[in-house]
């Protein structure tokens, strides 16, 4: 099992914190609407995980309710690419990711992305990235 370095840093809407290994947690909590305030106030607590290092993410955006276009954009263009090596973002259903799949696919994100429907499958494609 893989641990946090023992930071965890709590927002309105995420629980962050930087694992032993290297990657960057972030755990959405259950029935937001993640809208683009959230997203700029994770974004703060993101860069301090990382201590101020470029890591690969991993996002568990399986409690949530929903996430705003505007959220959405913001970290898939210039913000992440601050922060971020590669994204990993982990969904509920099959059929959830074969949309943000697609999603991927037109808005393009500016680091390496892709979705998991398994947190285990997830850390082991971000693990490449280390």
């Amino acid at each position: 099992m893989i641990k946090t370095n023992g930071n965890v840093y709590s927002t309105k809407s995420a629980d962050i914190w930087l694992d032993s290994i290297g990657i960057i947690h972030i755990n959405y909590k259950q029935g937001m609407k993640i809208n683009i305030k959230h997203a700029k106030e994770n974004h703060i607590k993101i860069t301090e995980a990382s201590l101020n290092l470029k890591r690969p993410i991993l996002a568990d955006i399986r409690k949530t309710k929903f996430v705003s276009k505007e959220a959405r954009d913001y970290f898939s263009k210039h913000e992440l690419l601050k922060i971020g090596l590669a994204g990993a973002i982990i969904v509920d259903l099959p059929i959830t990711k074969a949309m943000g799949n697609f999603f991927l696919k037109i808005n393009r994100p500016l680091i390496d992305s892709q979705l998991f429907v398994t947190k285990t499958d997830a850390i082991e494609w971000l693990k490449k990235y280390l």
